[in-house]
């Protein structure tokens, strides 16, 4: 079977004393050979367990990369034969298995997933030296760049990191430890990314202990986690310890490398701005990614995500959210994309019968007749935020946002209120018996569709609740032991009635 490895002494063409320009002639044997076997098993393995990602299917729908129109293609057996090929014909293989990976990632933009890139970039730094020393400053900046996002995220340094914690079968409590769990693996990421530029010989053992550290994480404590990702940690830590150990012998840092290494640094700030991908900026699990929630014309309404068959999540780009609302909602859907990044704004669209119309925030809260009333995405960060403050939020079903919040008397503070404007769908605010005074009424006013407020039992007076006559949806107002007089609550409500007439000043 590997007849066709050419056999040298060095483990060395020609070439490479030449300057390294051509790939290494790989012998059965040679550390080379098994470092290239255990990539081409880690690729055949993600490919094997996400299988139908490859394969033709209408659901969800191929999202291509540009407008090629339908495609049907099945790509499975033809990567799965370019890696018997790398093993039998490495320089020939890898090129090809490449093309093939980028061809399917332009007709469907779930297969950019960026294990199965770089564990191809990890098979050629073991044939090419030239990719070995890309290899290497590639993983300075997955590394550096993955901790910084991190660090950088108010989602990640909230709930995400808690919400991973708390999937983890584990005896951490993640209320008392998720902040010391986020903070301590965005430092250690751009530590080692740090190392991998500055000591190469350290990160080595680094790069395995992280690695296998996220292999045995994901094995053993992370229930109904990404399995795709686990061969890609393993390929990680062991040709990620070689790169950084060949990197280590290398006397002197060239200025090919030191424009890679600013091209690769640089890069994904783009993120940032839009202008580049989550895949090719390494945003991994930071959650500050955008993300997509279509109101239905009939309900269940429906949070845009990946994962099910294809063992991946979904691709969230803006330009891929917005192309699978236009695949697949109907005239008069609507579609908002909150976007956590500060200086990319939310979007909202409706569906026409010419495709997505951009609208603002308000023309999308609106609904009529055959178009539906948009229902924003409820913030995640006000969500935890809430939730830490020990509020009771109520949904009518699984994919619907919150409508009615409860807060506990004993636990209310006014800067609660605050994260209210992230719940543009609440209906009901319960405040009875807290400490709610006349001006944290005023906070409310951010709900445009807020019917009914508990004010039993507080302190609020009949000026607290004048500052809720500029919510037109308002049709009740709960006032037993307080100072508020019904004529007061009437005429707020009335004033509130007046606004939602059709002919109404506003």
């Amino acid at each position: 079977m590997f007849a066709r490895w050419k056999q040298s002494p060095a483990g060395m063409s020609k070439g490479d004393h030449n300057g390294g320009s051509q790939a290494n002639f790989l012998a059965w044997g040679q550390p080379r050979f098994f470092l290239l076997l255990l990539g081409v098993v880690a690729q055949a393995v993600t490919i094997w367990i996400t299988w139908p990602l490859w394969e033709v299917r209408s659901s969800p729908p191929n999202l291509p990369l540009f407008n090629v129109g339908d495609f049907p293609m099945s790509f499975t057996l033809t990567l799965m034969a370019s890696l018997v090929l790398i093993v039998w014909f490495p320089r020939v293989g890898i090129w090809f298995h490449l093309m093939v990976l980028l061809f399917a990632a332009v007709l469907d933009q779930f297969r950019m997933v960026p294990q199965v890139l770089i564990t191809w970039l990890l098979m050629a730094a073991v044939i090419y030296d030239w990719a070995t020393m890309i290899g290497r400053w590639y993983l300075v900046s997955v590394w550096f760049w993955a901790g910084l996002h991190k660090l950088l995220s108010p989602d990640w340094l909230g709930f995400q990191s808690f919400e991973l914690l708390s999937e983890c079968a584990t005896v951490l409590d993640a209320g008392d430890y998720y902040l010391l769990f986020a903070w301590g693996v965005g430092l250690c990421e751009m530590l080692l990314g740090l190392a991998a530029w500055l000591r190469p010989r350290w990160a080595a053992y680094g790069c395995l202990g992280v690695h296998l550290g996220i292999t045995l994480f994901l094995g053993l404590f992370f229930l109904g986690g990404n399995d795709s990702v686990i061969p890609w940690n393993i390929a990680m830590a062991v040709i990620g310890f070689w790169i950084l150990r060949q990197s280590a012998n290398q006397s002197k840092v060239t200025r090919g490398e030191r424009i890679c290494l600013l091209i690769f640094l640089i890069l994904p700030c783009g993120f940032y701005v839009g202008w580049v991908g989550r895949t090719f900026s390494h945003v991994l699990y930071s959650g500050n990614i955008p993300q997509g929630y279509i109101t239905r014309l009939q309900p269940p309404n429906e949070r845009i995500r990946g994962w099910g068959d294809l063992e991946v999540p979904f691709p969230n780009e803006r330009g891929a959210i917005k192309q699978y609302f236009a695949k697949t909602a109907s005239p008069g859907e609507k579609l908002h994309i909150r976007d956590p990044r500060p200086w990319l704004a939310d979007q909202y669209w409706l569906m026409t019968g010419n495709g997505p119309v951009g609208l603002n925030e308000t023309e999308f809260s609106l609904g009529s007749e055959g178009v539906s009333e948009g229902m924003p995405l409820d913030d995640n960060r006000a969500l935890f935020a809430l939730s830490e403050a020990g509020a009771e939020m109520r949904k009518k079903d699984a994919e619907s946002m919150v409508f009615a919040i409860v807060f506990p008397p004993e636990k209310f503070k006014s800067e609660h209120l605050d994260w209210l404007s992230g719940l543009q769908n609440l209906e009901q605010v319960q405040l009875a018996g807290t400490a709610v005074t006349n001006e944290d009424i005023k906070k409310l006013g951010v709900l445009p569709k807020l019917l009914g407020v508990g004010l039993d039992n507080t302190n609020v007076t009949n000026a607290g609740i004048e500052h809720l006559k500029g919510i037109k949806t308002l049709r009740l107002i709960n006032f037993r032991d307080t100072s508020i007089t019904q004529d007061a609550v009437d005429r707020v409500i009335r004033a509130a009635t007046d606004l939602s007439l059709p002919n109404a000043p506003h």
